[in-house]
């Protein structure tokens, strides 16, 4: 599948009506994205996104790709992980000194509506957390690899 960049502010992977229910629903926990020789972890969005209109996209974040290292247009590999366990909570780090100062100040935002960005994280993952419209914060999860649940702390 053929990576595009769309305007949403979280790290779900986004796909067009007519692939959504192949990559969603009760049976797939997550999604995984090889691309040049690196594994990445993804949940599908629970609707379509209307952007994207060729059966062969995936829609991401622009700021989230980035972070990951995507360019708009990479080819992708996209397998579906049926199996995961729970988080209660994650250990995270400001990716730098300036997120670290917003983290200190937004902290009870970022636990509060972490859930609606993000539902799967794996050791060393690099993620933006959308604090407000035009403000996000960069943070690295220093532990592991599973599906959060609703009770997190961050």
């Amino acid at each position: 599948m053929r990576l595009q960049f769309v305007n949403v502010k979280n790290c779900f992977l986004h796909f067009p009506q007519a692939t959504h229910n192949n990559f969603s629903g009760p049976s797939v926990c997550a999604l995984k994205i090889e691309n040049n020789g690196k594994v990445y972890y993804f949940s599908p969005s629970h609707s379509p996104h209307s952007a994207l209109t060729g059966s062969d996209l995936v829609g991401i974040s622009p700021l989230y790709a980035r972070l990951l290292g995507f360019k708009e247009d990479d080819i992708v590999i996209i397998s579906s992980i049926n199996n995961l366990g729970s988080l209660r909570q994650i250990q995270v780090s400001p990716a730098s000194e300036d997120d670290f100062e917003i983290l200190l100040s937004a902290s009870d935002v970022i636990e509060t509506s972490l859930l609606n960005q993000l539902r799967i994280v794996w050791p060393q993952q690099v993620f933006c957390a959308w604090i407000a419209p035009n403000v996000a914060v960069t943070l690295v999860v220093v532990l592991p690899l599973w599906l959060l649940s609703p009770t997190i702390a961050a």
